[in-house]
């Protein structure tokens, strides 16, 4: 499965490739996509963490991170960032067929908001 995540403007984040989909991050926060191999405990994954630079930052554009979800279980796909929109980077991830999305919006605290909050 081929992902392409990037950040639009200062307020969407969008997947493409095999998903199709934009997450509007909360105020301040942030949004991640864990991807796994299967939906079973302790399956290779990485997670994919998209916030924009606040205000206080000189040429604010989007952040994208990688992480395994698990330290002790490597991350066997090919991560890689690319030029995008001139101002942004997109992060390109490499997983096997029938992985697993799941998206999870992070407050500007660091806790997890449900989808119906801001």
């Amino acid at each position: 499965m081929t992902l392409k995540i990037s950040g639009h403007s200062d307020d969407i984040v969008c997947v493409e490739g095999d998903l199709h989909d934009e997450f509007y991050p909360p105020v301040d926060g942030a949004i991640a996509l864990e991807i796994t191999a299967t939906d079973q405990p302790r399956s290779p994954g990485v997670r994919v963490l998209a916030s924009y630079a606040p205000d206080s930052v000189a040429g604010a554009c989007w952040r994208l991170a990688a992480e395994p979800i698990d330290e002790d279980i490597p991350v066997p796909w090919a991560i890689s960032l690319r030029p995008e929109h001139d101002y942004s980077l997109a992060l390109h991830v490499e997983s096997p067929p029938g992985a697993r999305v799941k998206v999870v919006r992070i407050g500007k605290g660091g806790d997890i908001v449900p989808d119906s909050e801001e």
